[in-house]
């Protein structure tokens, strides 16, 4: 019976980061450009039992992956000329204090110093560095090139990954990458200048994935409750059995 209590335990930590990645994605629902957190979670039975070499046979919930989903979100248009948003695969590149983040947020501003930044102040990458616009309504085509007064002035740096799940989340809509993985130029993506991406989080889905992830914790609290109790009783009878 103690060995059910921890197998039933063990299988309610999985929910648990469930809810939490859950939570997380339900907070960011209106967050531009944001990505939405996935898990998936398999059961472990009899066949991966033996092969680490135990008698486990109760099939208990396990993480088995988590990812970042980066499928495209719906496109709104805002009229405003320095919102951009990436239909296709791709990500825009700014320059922090901690080094370039790639991000689909293209909701961009123009600092004092006339930098084109994202909502934090962190500038835009061109493809030969930062941006610096003279006038805020500039002309941005569907391959990212700016212009301003019919001359261009730069053209907005868009870059992909071959494995976009190896980039590290640093907050909520920007990511970072290993030293080991390198971007390269995205091709094939078109640039929306008025429009920005929403995030890929549905409310409704997001809801029932939480309630369905809940009821399964319950489920194995109440097992554990059961077989404490049933613990507790057998201890208790056994002792007055001896006595």
């Amino acid at each position: 019976m103690i060995k059910g209590i921890y197998d039933s335990a063990s299988g309610m930590m999985p929910r648990m980061t469930q809810q939490d990645a859950v939570a997380n994605n339900m907070a960011n629902a209106n967050t531009i450009g944001f990505k939405k957190d996935r898990i998936f979670i398999e059961a472990v039975g009899d066949a991966i039992a033996r092969q680490i070499k135990t008698d486990f046979d109760w099939q208990k919930p396990l993480i088995d992956k988590s990812f970042v989903d980066f499928s495209q979100a719906e496109i709104d248009k805002t009229g405003n000329e320095l919102d951009v948003a990436i239909e296709g695969n791709g990500f825009f590149v700014v320059d922090t204090e901690n080094g370039n983040r790639y991000t689909r947020n293209g909701q961009f501003h123009l600092d004092a110093s006339g930098f084109l930044t994202d909502s934090r102040g962190d500038k835009v990458l061109s493809d030969s560095g930062p941006i610096v616009l003279e006038i805020e309504n500039p002309t941005i085509d569907e391959d990212g090139n700016i212009e301003v007064n019919g001359e261009q002035a730069a053209r907005l740096r868009i870059v992909k990954f071959a494995d976009p799940q190896a980039l590290i989340r640093t907050d909520g809509v920007d990511f970072a990458a290993p030293d080991n993985v390198q971007p390269e130029n995205a091709s094939g993506v078109r640039i929306r200048q008025g429009y920005l991406e929403r995030s890929n989080v549905s409310i409704l889905n997001q809801m029932i994935d939480m309630i369905t992830s809940f009821r399964n914790f319950e489920a194995g609290q109440k097992v554990v409750q059961i077989l404490d109790g049933t613990t507790d009783k057998s201890i208790n009878n056994l002792g007055r059995i001896r006595a």
